[in-house]
């Protein structure tokens, strides 16, 4: 049984343990002592042997399919909180975490229980270029945007959370009290999208959704797909950008503004997603992008397209 103001962290595998072995190492480099549990989704090239070679006190759960992010998290998060941790660090495999950044979060959750969610700023790797520092969710379009993504990281930045529209999942600390209450990620989604979700659905609970600017990690955006990392689209992210914003919306409260959101992902989402593949030589992708859409205003969630893009035959 863990102690009750202990903090344990996980990340999700697949396919890609030499990033992960990265990630864990920078987890046990911390100031703070931080269990760490690693669920590998049905890899194929070796990564659990790897990873319990490199680290053989960690724990390592093995899935039997490709659960994607939310379903991966769900077998952590429900371990975890089996064996008492206070809080829950969730971390990409693709990120690493500097010195300093869990005592800086844990320290803004004792100064503020009433904050569910608390995410580092996150920049790319050997760089001071942010990727995330807050998110925006412009809820009467249903679409998102990072605040301050590709703009330089001040070196004066505030010591004290700062609210959001929504945290990314790269990154996040979690109060365990936060997750029994509002509950874990939504599966349905597998890929994408899940953390705006639970973070639309914490606020809705009353707890506050935070970045704290004064504690950062690097990430390498998309690695952990294996997807085209100077491209916002790829035949398997295309089609879960499309789909699950409707997903999203089909949960939300009924309103004017859940209509109206629906109806922007036709109208807005289409046109400026079909602009940017133009733009970036992804049109291959606009099949995908186009099924996903019909399968989300259909409602059909789970694992449709996986990371070889080829589609799953139900």
């Amino acid at each position: 049984m863990a102690s009750d103001d202990s903090i344990a962290a996980f990340t999700v595998n697949w396919n890609n343990f030499e990033d992960t072995i990265v990630c864990i190492s920078s987890i046990l480099s911390c100031e703070e002592k931080i269990d760490v549990f690693v669920v590998d989704n049905a890899s194929t090239d070796g990564s659990v042997s790897a990873i319990s070679s490199a680290f053989p006190d960690i724990n390592i759960i093995q899935s039997d399919e490709n659960l994607g992010f939310s379903g991966g998290a769900n077998i952590a998060i429900k371990e975890i909180l089996s064996k008492g941790y206070e809080r829950i660090l969730s971390i990409n495999n693709d990120a690493t975490l500097s010195r300093g950044v869990v005592s800086e979060l844990s320290r803004a959750l004792d100064d503020d229980p009433s904050i569910g969610i608390l995410s580092p700023w996150i920049v790319y790797p050997d760089s001071n270029k942010i990727w995330f520092a807050g998110g925006v969710y412009f809820s009467w379009l249903g679409m998102t945007m990072h605040e301050k993504k590709g703009t330089t990281l001040r070196q004066n930045r505030a010591d004290k959370p700062v609210e959001t529209g929504y945290v990314c999942g790269c990154c996040a600390l979690y109060s365990s009290e936060f997750l029994i209450e509002v509950g874990l990620f939504n599966e349905n989604l597998f890929m994408y999208g899940e953390d705006l979700e639970h973070s639309l659905s914490a606020v809705r609970y009353g707890w506050r959704v935070c970045t704290l600017p004064s504690a950062v990690i690097e990430h390498k955006a998309s690695s952990s797909t294996g997807s085209e990392q100077n491209k916002h689209f790829s035949k398997f992210r295309a089609y879960y950008y499309a789909r699950n914003p409707i997903l999203i919306l089909y949960r939300s409260p009924n309103s004017l503004r859940k209509l109206t959101a629906l109806f922007s992902q036709l109208a807005i989402a289409l046109p400026y997603s079909l602009t940017r593949m133009f733009l970036e030589g992804s049109l291959n992708s606009l099949p995908n992008y186009l099924r996903g859409l019909v399968h989300g205003f259909r409602g059909k969630g789970g694992p449709v397209v996986l990371m070889n893009s080829n589609l799953k035959i139900n």
